[in-house]
C-alpha cells in the first residue's frame, strides 16, 4: 500500500501538473518526492494516465497496445515449457499473422522464456514459472499491437490456445 486514498494520489497529481507530463517524467517524481517504489510508481502513473483521459487501458506510454493472458498448467516448468515450444514450433503464423523469423528461447534457475516478433510488429513473450504443488504459470505477453481494438481478439486467441496447451 501507499499510504494515500486515490482521491490524494490526484491532488498530487493536480499539484505537480502531471496532464502536461510525459509518463516517465511522474513516475520518476513520484519515486523521489514521494518515495513510492518502482512498481507502485508505474501503476499510479498508469492509473492517472487512463483517468485523465492520457491513455485508454492496455495502451502503453507510447501509444502501443499490450495484452496479457496467463494460465496455471499441471506439471513441471521444464515439461510445460517443452509442450509449448514443441507446439509453437508447428505454427508459421498465429491468428493469421505470419511470424516474423524463428522462436528463441533462453532459461534462468527461476523462469524460460519463449519469445517471437511477427510480421504485424508485434511480438510475444511468452513466461513460465514454477508453482508449488506440480503446477507451471504461463504467461504470454503480446505487445506492439497497433489498435486497442486487436486486444479483445488476441486475448481471445492466446486464450484458446493457453487451454489446448
Amino acid at each position: 500500500s501507499t499510504g494515500k486514498t486515490w482521491k490524494q494520489w490526484m491532488d498530487v497529481f493536480k499539484k505537480m501538473k502531471a496532464k502536461d507530463l510525459a509518463h516517465k517524467e511522474i513516475a520518476v517524481r513520484l519515486e523521489q518526492e514521494y518515495e513510492v517504489s518502482g512498481w507502485w510508481a508505474q501503476s499510479l502513473t498508469v492509473r492517472f494516465e487512463q483517468e485523465a483521459g492520457k491513455r485508454v487501458p492496455g495502451e502503453r506510454s507510447d501509444g502501443s497496445f499490450y495484452v496479457t493472458v496467463s494460465a496455471v498448467k499441471d506439471g513441471d516448468v521444464d515439461d510445460v515449457f517443452e509442450k509449448w515450444t514443441e507446439k509453437m514450433a508447428a505454427y508459421s503464423a498465429f491468428n493469421k499473422v505470419k511470424s516474423a523469423g524463428t522462436a528463441s528461447t533462453s532459461v534462468t534457475p527461476k523462469w524460460r522464456y519463449w519469445k517471437i516478433k511477427l510480421a504485424d510488429k508485434s511480438k510475444l513473450n511468452v513466461n513460465f514459472a514454477d508453482k508449488s504443488d506440480g503446477k507451471t504459470l504461463v504467461q504470454v505477453n503480446h505487445e506492439n499491437l497497433s489498435t486497442n481494438e486487436e486486444i479483445a481478439k488476441w486475448r481471445a486467441y492466446w486464450k484458446k490456445e493457453l487451454i489446448s496447451l
